[in-house]
């Protein structure tokens, strides 16, 4: 039965999966057909025309309005060329203009979308003032560009002052002179070309702009100034796209001219992240001041994303929004639990196929984010995904293939001499029932038995396996020893394979397409953990005619998990079953885990709780997901300067999910079966106007007026069989009683208009100012418009002053300051009073906590500054950043007299202040024409201040677990201070008296009590901070020829976590550390308090030492079990070989080819006595910091990769 109801899900998983196969491809055969339309109706790349007697220049103008050139030509050249009688018919533009020039001593060069007119050389010989012209040119003097200088009459208004001879020097990156560049004075259509040895000189004034371009470089323009010489150093286009950001809206900026921070990270870093966990892996320790936190949940897992710290006392609305081409994507973590457990259904990010990003842009403060309103109040996460606008051939097709390895690469220090058992001075171990009569079973979840010193015990039998019996099948005794780890002897080595497809085409200049598929197939290290997901992606760019054009971006995302694991301390989590085992337990004992199929389970090597491996394989948690995203955006040209983008978004998603527990589980005994169904639609519409013009003097200004629409609806529903009838029957209809169903949803909508005004002087003085106003939903009539403001600024010391000799050393010298302040409504039902569902279909409840009224927006205002350096030709870069954010009327949920009929209200109260350090620093080492040696290091430091918390309110919990550990933020605290019982310590000033009489001050020291165990304060006290002192990462890579090797280090200094690893561990008797006073007892380093009130010298030893680490240890001991999260991990290793063009050329349809093999968290130095430092607790739907709740283990990945082009 399970198998066909099985094959009936996969033949239904086939068949939406094959529908949105052919629905994507559907749109990609019309989004093709429709360019070729495009490029057929009109006629981009030919002519006609039929002329006569018409001038040279109103031709070359009819010209350009057919085609997308644009010509460039001296204006005394062409009008001396005279008239044209010509007729072609949809010619090339070549054709045409061999016809047009044809006879006038003219040619033509085509310069990418340039065609620059000049004059035909003759082979006669040159007249003297010809031959002064191309003497200047070789020496790299004043030579035109054409042979004749406009008539004053022609050229455009000189700028004012006095024209002065400007010389330097234009070099590559790699400091060598570049001969053939030209350098024009812009508008003025004069200039010169660099000699051999790169030097030039003309005549300009200081108020001209001198442009330098040279085929395959990015052109540089340069304002003239006070500076007689200027030295340039052109970059390769293919690395000058690096200097163009993305940033809200979609806005392209370079990034010189932002005056806020904003890091641009290649699609290439998430090559090795492809296939692990969640493809957000690739940005640890690549972002200085960019926090990511994994729940541990394996495959497909959640991922907390913070910029600079926490800004709310709600930790699930600190999260940073994420960007994809332009359009906000729901993100949210999807979990089903509550309490310490909870399956981790994923979230947003995850169902990004990471081949298919081009780059991602990380924009950090308030200011970069102004413009996305509310939702990106914590920062953004711009992803830019790839489109065939690159490819330099007509059609290329990619094929790569991805397999990864994954193994359990750390673990706690177990202890491996003691086994089961649960009493202090246990000799002997007996397992199940009675053989000689008087023994008793002392299999337990503890490890507080006997030696596993190989002494023959009656252990664990099997007469269907012939494990534990005799010949006969009698029970035998067997040696008591240790078989090692089991967690590694039960988690098996995962593995993740890849392979996608993509098709690029760029059908003309003005049209290209680019169609990825991608089918990732997995198993975790958890047994019985299959997944697979599958991705189609259309991104397309159409250019209609001169003032129209489109662009698509649509993705269809599906994923199948069998068997998501439940995380935490909950009965039905793996690693709850795992930590009942000891290492005197084979693991392969407990594979065979039914007493009575569906109906008993085997229990008793875990002290009567879940086996792991009944677990994995009949505590099933199911996800069938289907996902939709994408937008289409109209940009429209009106007038000069003026262009119109009209977008509308979509992002959908269906989830239907199932949890099953067979009979006997250990918190469901008569079985249990739920299922869920999760979906939400965002529709997201918006404008923006944009204007641009060139004031003079070296001012330019651009204005940009937008408004957008997004609207989201979301609805889950549960129903729950709390008993099952008949075992092994996984149906609503096999309940018991009656289902119980759960509903939840609600639309929200928000409603905006913003505008940003930029101007920019010289291109070295850069001023923006912007302005939002958010209309929202979720907030009360009365307070549900709010305005915000933000303003930048950008000085590039290096444009205005002349730094002499050392220009050549100091390339940037930029200083930047911003200032932005950020609304952030609120979720909704706060604000008017509601009824909620119940368990029984048809009744509601009155919820818990009052709404209020008058709930006001928080505000985030923020203020930051930095410098940018690029010094030696660009070759060493210093970002440096200091930002104070503040946070007020912050949203909460404060508790309130029970009289009121209820618990708690919302409410505005508080105000938080965040602030820190960023820096930065890259550097290219060596640089040559074959070997490039690359470093970065980054580093961040943040803190947190409690300014208010409101009126009457003197405390607030933050996040909590149970009552063993409180997240408390007070006024004058921070937000990640944890509170919790610990030890009783002497006082401040307490002594003791010596035997010799000396006296030793023992303040702070633990107090004992006369059984030697240590004593708990009577209240909550201070505990730590779990907010590192700061981050940090660095790494290398360098390349010779073809073959690079990189490898990157990150980690924190300080930080901690409540660990209820650590607390198993000891209460347990698992970890090493429990060695010590077995079983002889010891005697704690501390003092006694006498009656008197004074102290001595602790002499007692533990009564009981299973007792005393059961207590030292206690999960209500947040002291104890508040441990450190500082690490340094060996976070990648990769080495890559890109095949030579010239020996792909050879085979004739081989355009590239690379190999490369990677390894992602090799190693961890740390003292954090869990799986991973870096783990994270989930709650329901919330990923929780500061808490670490029996995390799954930590994992290496070793894989490699073929990428192959045609």
């Amino acid at each position: 039965m399970a198998n066909l109801d099985k094959l009936r899900i996969r033949c239904s998983s086939f068949r939406r999966f094959a529908v949105g196969v052919l629905a994507t491809l559907a749109l990609a055969t019309a989004d093709t057909a429709f360019a070729f339309d495009v490029l057929s109706e009109q006629q981009l790349s030919t002519v006609t025309l039929s002329v006569s007697g018409v001038p040279l220049a109103e031709v070359l103008k009819r010209i350009e309005s057919q085609t997308s050139y644009t010509f460039l030509y001296n204006n005394e050249l062409v009008e001396n060329a005279g008239n044209v009688t010509a007729a072609v018919t949809s010619s090339g533009v070549k054709e045409a203009l061999d016809k047009v020039l044809a006879g006038k001593g003219l040619i033509y060069e085509f310069r990418g979308d340039k065609i620059l007119i000049k004059k035909e050389r003759s082979a006669a010989r040159p007249s003297s003032s010809e031959t002064a012209s191309a003497t200047e040119s070789k020496s790299g003097v004043a030579a035109e560009v054409g042979t004749a200088a406009p008539s004053p009459a022609a050229q455009p208004s000189a700028p004012s002052g006095k024209a002065a001879t400007v010389m330097g020097v234009v070099r590559d990156e790699a400091g060598k002179p570049m001969s053939g560049v030209g350098v024009i004075v812009k508008g003025m259509l004069t200039g010169t070309v660099t000699g051999t040895d790169g030097s030039y000189a003309l005549k300009a004034r200081p108020n001209d702009e001198l442009s330098f371009s040279f085929l395959g470089y990015k052109t540089q323009d340069v304002f003239v100034g006070s500076k007689s010489t200027i030295d340039v150093t052109l970059v390769d286009e293919a690395q000058a796209i690096d200097e163009v950001v993305v940033t809200a809206l979609g806005l392209k900026r370079d990034e010189k001219s932002l005056g806020y921070a904003a890091t641009k990270v290649d699609g290439d870093a998430f090559a090795s992240s492809t296939t692990s966990t969640n493809w957000l892996s690739g940005l640890t320790g690549q972002v200085a001041g960019l926090t990511l936190q994994k729940t541990g949940a394996g495959a497909g897992g959640s991922m907390r994303v913070t910029l600079r710290g926490e800004s709310s006392l709600d930790l699930s609305n600190n999260g940073a929004l994420f960007v994809i081409d332009g359009v906000p994507m729901f993100n949210t973590s999807s979990g089903m639990g509550e309490s310490a457990y909870a399956i981790d259904y994923g979230d947003g990010t995850g169902d990004v196929n990471p081949d298919d990003i081009d780059n991602i842009t990380v924009l950090k403060g308030p200011a970069a984010t102004a413009l996305y309103g509310s939702e990106a109040a914590n920062g953004a996460i711009v992803i830019t995904t790839k489109s065939g606008d690159k490819e330099d051939g007509n059609v290329s097709v990619t094929f790569s293939s991805n397999f990864v390895a994954e193994i359990v690469n750390t673990s706690p220090d177990l202890q491996y001499v003691y086994g089961q058992g649960g009493t202090k001075g246990h000799d002997t171990f007996h397992y199940g029932e009675p053989v000689d009569g008087d023994e008793v079973t002392t299999t337990d979840a503890t490890s507080w038995g006997p030696k596993m010193d190989g002494t023959p015990y009656y252990q664990f039998y099997d007469e269907k396996r012939g494990i534990g019996v005799d010949q006969n099948g009698l029970r035998v005794k067997t040696p008591f020893v240790s078989y090692g780890n089991w967690f590694k002897d039960y988690f098996k080595t995962g593995w993740t394979t890849t392979n996608s497809l993509s098709l690029s085409a760029k059908l003309n200049r003005n049209n290209s397409i680019r169609l990825s598929i991608s089918d990732t197939r997995s198993e975790s290290i958890t047994p019985n953990s299959p997944a697979m997901r599958q991705s189609i992606k259309l991104n397309s760019h159409n250019k209609i005619n001169n003032w129209l054009s489109m662009n698509t971006s649509i993705t269809y995302y599906r994923r199948d998990c069998d068997n998501l694991p439940q995380m935490g301390y909950g009965q039905a989590s793996v690693m709850y079953s795992l930590w009942c085992m000891a290492p005197n337990i084979n693991m392969d004992w407990a594979r065979d885990y039914w007493i009575e199929p569906d109906v008993q389970q085997n229990a008793n090597l875990t002290g009567a709780k879940n086996n792991p491996y009944f677990v994995a394989y009949e505590c099933l948690n199911t996800l069938d997901r289907d996902r939709v995203f994408g937008n289409t955006s109209l940009d429209l040209h009106l007038y000069k300067g003026l262009d119109l983008m009209l977008r509308g978004g979509i992002d959908f998603s269906r989830d239907h999910r199932s949890m099953r527990q067979p009979k006997s589980s250990y918190s469901q005994r008569y079985g249990m079966y739920r299922e869920g169904n999760v979906s939400s639609l965002q529709l997201s519409m918006d404008f923006l106007l944009k204007y641009s013009r060139k004031l003079g003097a070296g001012f330019n200004m651009k204005l940009n007026f937008g408004g957008s629409i997004l609207n989201r609806m979301f609805r889950e529903t549960t129903l729950t069989a709390e008993q099952l009838k008949q075992p092994g029957v996984y149906s609503l209809a096999n309940s018991v009683e009656r289902v119980k169903p759960n509903i939840y949803d609600y639309e929200l909508q928000t409603n905006s208009l913003y505008g940003l005004i930029q101007f920019s002087w010289r291109d070295a003085v850069f001023l923006d100012i912007t302005g939002r106003n958010d209309w929202s939903s979720t907030l009360p009539v009365n307070n549900n418009s709010y305005f915000y403001p933000s303003v930048s600024a950008s000085v590039l010391l290096n444009e205005l002053i002349d730094f002499g000799a050392a220009r050549n050393t100091v390339n940037l010298v930029k200083l930047r300051g911003s200032f932005a302040q950020v609304g952030h409504d609120t979720k909704p039902y706060r604000t008017t009073d509601y009824l909620s569902s119940s368990d029984f279909a048809g009744n509601y409840q009155i919820p818990g906590t009052m709404n209020n009224a008058n709930l006001k927006p928080e505000i985030v205002s923020s203020w930051e500054v930095g410098l940018d350096l690029r010094m030696f030709r660009n070759r060493l870069g210093i970002d440096l950043a200091y930002y104070d954010n503040t946070s007020k009327d912050l949203i909460v949920n404060m508790p309130v007299s029970s009289a009121s009929g209820v618990t708690k209200r919302f409410a505005n109260a508080g105000t938080i202040r965040n602030y820190g350090w960023e820096l930065q620093v890259t550097g290219t080492l060596i640089k040559t024409k074959d070997v490039q040696w690359k470093a970065y290091i980054n580093w961040s430091k943040n803190r947190n201040k409690v300014v208010d918390l409101g009126e009457g309110v003197d405390s607030w919990i933050v996040a909590s677990y149970s009552s063993h550990a409180y997240m408390t933020a007070y006024k004058g605290g921070s937000l990640s201070a944890m509170y919790g019982l610990g030890y009783k310590r002497a006082p401040e000033g307490a002594y003791i008296v010596e035997k010799d009489g000396s006296i030793t001050n023992v303040s702070g020291q633990i107090i004992v009590d006369e059984n030697g165990y240590p004593q708990y304060s009577d209240e909550l006290q201070y505990i730590g901070e779990c907010t590192p002192d700061w981050k940090g990462g660095f790494g290398t890579s360098v390349k010779w020829k073809g073959l690079t090797l990189s490898i990157a280090f990150d980690g924190q200094h300080g930080g901690n976590v409540y660990s209820y690893t650590n607390s198993v561990l000891g209460t347990r008797g698992k970890g090493s550390f429990t060695l010590a006073g077995r079983y002889n007892g010891l005697v704690l380093d501390g003092v006694n308090q006498l009656p008197d009130g004074n102290f001595i010298r602790n002499t007692h030893k533990t009564a009981d030492i299973v007792e005393y680490y059961g207590l030292a240890y206690a999960f209500q001991n947040c002291e104890q079990n508040f441990v450190s999260t500082e690490f340094l991990k060996l976070r990648e290793i990769r080495i890559e070989y890109e095949f030579p063009r010239r020996l792909l050329a050879k085979s004739k349809f081989i355009k590239g080819l690379s190999l490369s093999v990677y390894g992602r968290d090799l190693y961890c130095w740390s003292k954090f006595p869990g799986w991973d430092p870096e783990g994270a607790f989930m709650r329901g739907a919330s990923v929780v910091p500061g808490f670490e709740m029996l995390q799954m283990p930590g994992t290496a990945t070793f894989g490699g990769s073929v990428k192959i082009s045609f």
